[in-house]
């Protein structure tokens, strides 16, 4: 394993996962954010790995792997990425994975320009989890990553054009949330919904 791998592996033993999640975060308590978290934690749970919220990264024990989520602009965010030497984009929807060291201990910032952003950061993690034989270890982010959206416009449509073959998935209220849940962990932030006639 590499330096950075041992270091996270070594939280494994008995301990949990500190999510660190500022209420008074504005991007951090928007909607998009925080059902994010919510997909995060889930992860967390599909894999039996304990895990907790704090309000502030001072709260967390500092055994813990503590991943904190917030703004680019953020109190806590503004000097992480300075002592990292990179930016956050301010465009719509731009994300940043950080990883930092508190208190010895290996720990990761997953921030965006806005809440959209900071969702596709968390959902980014919550698929490393969720997809990965030792989600843990998925967790390690060996240097900084920025990103931002090349298009501002990203769409799907599904069309409904018949009652027999359509109606069994129109009306699955399970796959919808799924459904939807996998749109915006592939950063579609658009959906076209049409009735009709398809035609080739």
């Amino acid at each position: 394993l590499a330096p950075g791998s041992k270091a996270l592996a070594q939280v494994v033993g008995g301990h949990t996962i500190s999510l660190v999640a500022d209420p008074n975060d504005p991007i951090c308590a928007a909607t998009p954010s925080l059902w994010a978290l919510q997909e995060l934690t889930r992860a967390f749970n599909q894999h039996d790995i304990a895990m907790q919220r704090y309000a502030s990264v001072d709260q967390a024990p500092a055994s813990d792997l503590c991943i904190v989520a917030a703004g680019s602009a953020s109190g806590f965010a503004t000097p992480a990425l300075r002592k990292a030497n990179v930016s956050v984009s301010s465009q719509a929807e731009s994300l940043g994975l950080v990883p930092f060291t508190r208190k010895g201990k290996p720990a990761l910032l997953a921030c965006g320009s806005d809440s959209r952003g900071l969702m596709y950061a968390l959902l980014e993690l919550a698929d490393r989890v969720r997809y990965s034989e030792n989600p843990l270890l998925a967790l390690r982010v060996p240097r900084p990553i920025t990103e931002q959206p090349f298009n501002q416009v990203r769409s799907i449509g599904k069309l409904f054009s018949s009652d027999v073959e359509d109606k069994p998935w129109f009306n699955d209220r399970e796959m919808w949330p799924a459904y939807f849940a996998m749109l915006a962990a592939n950063r579609i932030n658009r959906f076209n919904f049409s009735v009709g006639i398809g035609y080739d």
